[in-house]
């Protein structure tokens, strides 16, 4: 994915590219949680599936500052407005790369923290260039709660690790 500086884009291009990320972010822990899931590794799996629905929940909240701003309502389905190309790493080849299906619970907890932080810099750098107070409160809430993301799934890792899950039925944004 070709890298864009976020200062050139306008306020709904920075809420555009933020929701590309969130969604992204949903499927491909979703994918890689089905993956994991699949070559009995649940739970590896449960992690990243808590993981994609974190991001689900962000993708969320981000539909409905779009729409306040807007008056347009972005669904699941829905080809989100100004496609641009979005300052972010996710969904480069590491993604990709680093997705195992034997992937221990430690592993995963590293993985996400290499695409949690490239979405914590992304929203802090958000709230610097956003003019918009509403919006930069809501960017650098969305960059503590990507800061908070990896120490919850570390959480979830730990109880998991002593357990044997059930199988979970979890839905990315788009399929």
């Amino acid at each position: 994915m070709e890298r864009k500086e976020i200062e050139p884009l306008t306020t709904r291009q920075i809420l555009t590219c933020a929701m590309q990320n969130e969604k992204a972010a949903c499927e491909t822990y979703c994918t890689i949680g089905e993956s994991l899931q699949r070559a009995d590794n649940p739970v590896t799996a449960k992690i990243f599936f808590e993981a994609s629905k974190v991001e689900k929940g962000h993708f969320l909240k981000l539909q409905k500052v779009l729409y306040r701003l807007y008056g347009r309502f972005i669904g699941r389905a829905t080809p989100l407005p100004e496609a641009a190309v979005c300052p972010s790493d996710f969904g480069d080849d590491w993604c990709v790369s680093e997705a195992k299906t034997d992937m221990s619970a430690d592993e995963a907890i590293a993985f996400l923290e290499k695409a949690e932080t490239g979405a914590e810099e992304y929203y802090r750098k958000a709230a610097e260039v956003t003019e918009r107070p509403d919006l930069k409160a809501l960017f650098r809430n969305l960059a503590s709660e990507e800061g908070r993301h990896v120490r919850a799934v570390k959480k979830v890792a730990r109880r998991s690790q002593s357990r044997r899950l059930p199988s979970l039925a979890v839905t990315a944004l788009a399929h």
